[in-house]
């Protein structure tokens, strides 16, 4: 089989846009962006500003592996079950979307203790002229990982852990493509 260097992944730029799941305004398959041009602001999507280029963005998928035991041989047989996955984003900006889900307070221009905020996250990333959009079909929990705090001379930062869920086909995105394919 011979290689295909057009099928491989390395993006220039990555965007991460957020709705949070309180701020939906009627069906959520309205959200899904129909191709990569669309005007993701215009559907209502949330710009979250600058991101860590260099942490970028993490798949964390994981599975609990259960080996069983029987007839005198060791694992036998082995199921998959309890798969998951987690993403996630350093944001670098506090901006209007980034204080809605980093320590949120009980109204703007509040700090508040971490608490559950549900979000949809659409990742959108650019390989040399290839646009590709991940959309998240469910809502999920978004983790505050860790803070850079307030440091003299230091970039502040926030490290968000998406929890996604799945829907009822066990998918978490739905991938867009330039010419709108799924």
């Amino acid at each position: 089989m011979a290689i295909n260097p057009d099928a491989t992944i390395i993006p220039d730029q990555a965007e991460v846009w957020l709705l949070l799941k309180s701020d939906l305004v009627g069906a959520y398959s309205g959200m899904i962006p129909a191709n990569t041009a669309v005007d993701l602001d215009a559907l209502g999507w949330e710009f979250c500003g600058l991101i860590d280029d260099k942490k970028g963005i993490p798949l964390d998928p994981s599975v609990e592996v259960k080996p069983y035991d029987a007839f005198g041989h060791p694992q036998f047989r082995v199921k998959l079950r309890k798969g998951s996955i987690k993403t996630g984003f350093t944001v670098l900006e506090t901006n209007a979307v980034t204080e809605k889900v980093v320590l949120p307070g009980s109204a703007p221009g509040m700090i508040g203790i971490p608490k559950d905020v549900q979000v949809y996250v659409l990742y959108k990333f650019e390989d040399d002229d290839a646009i590709r959009i991940w959309v998240s079909l469910t809502p999920a929990p978004v983790e505050l990982k860790s803070h850079g705090g307030i440091i003299d001379g230091e970039l502040s930062f926030a490290e968000l852990v998406i929890h996604h869920t799945s829907n009822a086909d066990n998918d978490v995105f739905e991938i867009v493509d330039a010419g709108g394919e799924a």
